[in-house]
């Protein structure tokens, strides 16, 4: 018994010749962009390895320049605020002090008399 393979023709589309090519137009723009990018990359913009590392450090030090102007805008009225705050937070604690102290001696004072009914029935 000879077994057949079951096989299906297949036909070729509209659609099938429009992929092929728009496939090799994306390849053949991809490899000019990749030609471009390494001649780009093989192209010496600075004269001397001193002179791209000057240029190297001058960029690094302006961004960081920027960088630390952009965070510490004006780091004397931080500085007003943050103390403005430390006033207002001791004294808020100097006036909660003495009624701190009274719920504490309250608190005392109900805790010796739980503990005396509580040893002497």
């Amino acid at each position: 018994m000879p077994i057949e393979i079951k096989t299906r023709d297949t036909f070729k589309d509209i659609k099938v010749i429009d992929k092929v090519s728009s496939s090799t137009a994306h390849t053949k723009n991809a490899f000019v962009e990749t030609k471009d990018r390494a001649e780009q990359t093989q192209e010496s913009r600075h004269i001397s390895p001193s002179e791209y590392a000057n240029n190297n450090l001058s960029s690094s030090a302006k961004y960081i320049a920027q960088k630390a102007a952009y965070c510490f805008k004006d780091p004397h009225k931080k500085m007003k605020e943050n103390l403005n705050k430390a006033e207002k937070h001791f004294q808020n604690v100097k006036r909660n002090l003495p009624k701190q102290r009274k719920q504490a001696a309250e608190q005392a004072k109900t805790t010796a008399k739980n503990a005396k009914k509580q040893l002497m029935p």
